[in-house]
């Protein structure tokens, strides 16, 4: 990535102007604030791809707008839906790198910005509590079932993503969606150094607000790094009450036991510190009992944007294990066996 970000007006056309996502027209052509949008975060994979439609709009939770993009396999016979949930300060704009993965391998793919996110509305980076986010996912979901996308469904989180997805299994069972398989890449559950960070939180709460971020090496990416210090749908800083909303869910989830059998592929970094990750692993390994783990020594913390060198050394063990899983699903296979 370069530092060429879309204009502030064309952002907030975007925001404001956004349209109702919907499949019952062929897919509109992109205004210049949407072509902008696509082109600077590197998103515009349907002028590349022939079989690839592009769809972008809003769906409300709460009154809330949330910014959604759907990149569609033209062929009827995908091999199912990947739902991006992205990491906090994040937005969708930023996953470029996995949405490419998984419409080469057959996938459809549906973003969305978290509320206060992004495009998304809501306070900046902030929350009332962590089950909100899974609302959220969970009426992306519905959306995806209306829509008739491809099945099954498979949820990839990125951090907080995974967290939101976990939290989404806290509160249903994995039976009332077409899910079929579960990525989760550095996971939280407890940011590092959380039981110092706890007592400041503790103490902080009744007198700040807002503690300004700190830009961190979170990836050997350096193009990726500067891109990220100015990108205009970043927060600039951490509401306490978004740590607030953490805390009880860390206190929710780590007495919880086994949420899911499902596939679970877990990946994380060796040189993460923005997660405790030793701690993490383990609780997920109660949480999800049938997770694979893939461990990178090199990696840092954003894995949908390390370097290429990291990204090539976990994506071809993903792409294996998805594969193994479609091939347990019978409802792919007929797809493809049929004439």
């Amino acid at each position: 990535m370069t530092p060429a970000y879309p204009a502030k007006d064309q952002l907030d056309r975007l925001r404001h102007h956004m349209p109702d996502l919907s499949m019952d027209n062929d897919p509109p052509g992109h205004d210049d604030a949407r072509a902008a949008y696509l082109h600077a975060y590197g998103l515009n994979f349907a002028e590349h791809q022939d079989r690839v439609l592009y769809r972008g709009g809003r769906l409300s939770s709460s009154q809330t707008p949330i910014s959604c993009q759907l990149w569609q396999q033209k062929e009827e016979t995908g091999k199912g839906t990947v739902v991006l949930v992205h990491g906090l300060y994040d937005h969708s704009g930023l996953y470029g790198h996995l949405i490419r993965f998984f419409l080469q391998h057959g996938y459809c793919v549906f973003a969305y910005d978290q509320p206060g996110h992004g495009l998304s509305g809501g306070a900046p980076a902030n929350i009332d509590s962590f089950a909100s986010y899974a609302q959220v996912l969970r009426l992306c979901l519905d959306w995806c079932l209306e829509a008739q996308l491809p099945q099954p469904f498979h949820l990839v989180g990125q951090s907080m993503g995974g967290a939101v997805i976990t939290e989404l299994l806290r509160q249903h069972d994995a039976a009332a969606f077409p899910l079929h398989s579960l990525t989760l890449l550095a996971p939280l559950i407890r940011p590092r150094a959380w039981r110092w960070g706890r007592i400041q939180y503790l103490l902080a709460r009744h007198f700040l607000r807002r503690i300004p971020r700190r830009h961190s090496s979170s990836s050997h990416d350096s193009q990726f790094l500067a891109f990220l210090r100015g990108d205009p749908l970043q927060a600039t800083s951490l509401p306490v009450s978004w740590i607030g909303a953490m805390h009880r869910w860390i206190k929710t989830i780590e007495k919880r036991n086994a949420l899911s059998s499902l596939p679970v592929f877990v990946i994380q970094g060796l040189q993460d510190g923005t997660v405790d990750w030793k701690h993490n692993m383990a609780v997920y390994q109660r949480l999800y009992p049938n997770a694979r783990m893939l461990q990178i020594p090199q990696a840092r913390h954003n894995l949908a944007n390390e370097s290429t060198s990291i990204r090539e050394q976990f994506m071809p063990w993903l792409a294996e294990r998805l594969e193994s899983a479609d091939e347990e699903n019978p409802a792919i296979l007929a797809r493809h066996q049929a004439p």
